[in-house]
């Protein structure tokens, strides 16, 4: 999978990039979606995705993060959520940071989906709603999930993993 990223949006959602209010500290600066491909918003059930997040400070600091992926499918329904572990780190004002997520498979079913990425203050997940946000990017990002034909008997909104035990 390649893995260049230039600190740009690709994969734009036809609304644009929706940025809410947020603190001052790190911004979201660039968002793409890489695949054995390589880089494309079209990605395969049960195949590997890696989403790439560049983000930038704006003031000098020692931070210390979580960042959120949101996907929301064609209504508007989010199917998913994934919250990373903290991310420690010091930055310079203007300096970036890549932050990867890697969906090894990627689980989810067929269809468009709009993501949304958020950058939090780190906290306890169960306070996640109440961090102090340093950006939010709502629904800003659009991909498309496609079935392999080897998997279409399978076909559902997900492929959820489990653990089976036959006595």
């Amino acid at each position: 999978m390649d893995a260049s990223l230039s600190g740009e949006f690709k994969f734009v959602a036809p609304g644009g990039i929706s940025r809410r209010d947020s603190e001052t500290g790190v911004k979201i600066c660039g968002f793409s979606i890489f695949t054995e491909q390589g880089e494309t918003n079209v990605i395969g059930s049960m195949r590997p995705a890696k989403f790439v997040i560049t983000i930038t400070a704006e003031i000098d600091g020692e931070f210390e993060c979580r960042y959120g992926i949101a996907i929301n499918n064609h209504l508007g329904t989010c199917i998913t959520r994934i919250f990373s572990p903290p991310d420690a780190f010091t930055l310079l004002m203007g300096e970036t940071r890549r932050v990867e997520i890697m969906l090894n498979p990627n689980q989810i079913g067929p269809g468009e989906y709009t993501v949304g990425i958020s950058v939090l203050e780190n906290t306890a997940i169960e306070k996640i709603n109440s961090a102090k946000r340093y950006d939010l990017l709502s629904r800003s990002f659009i991909m498309h999930v496609e079935v392999p034909d080897s998997l279409s008997a399978l076909s559902g909104a997900l492929f959820h993993s489990a653990e089976w035990s036959f006595t």
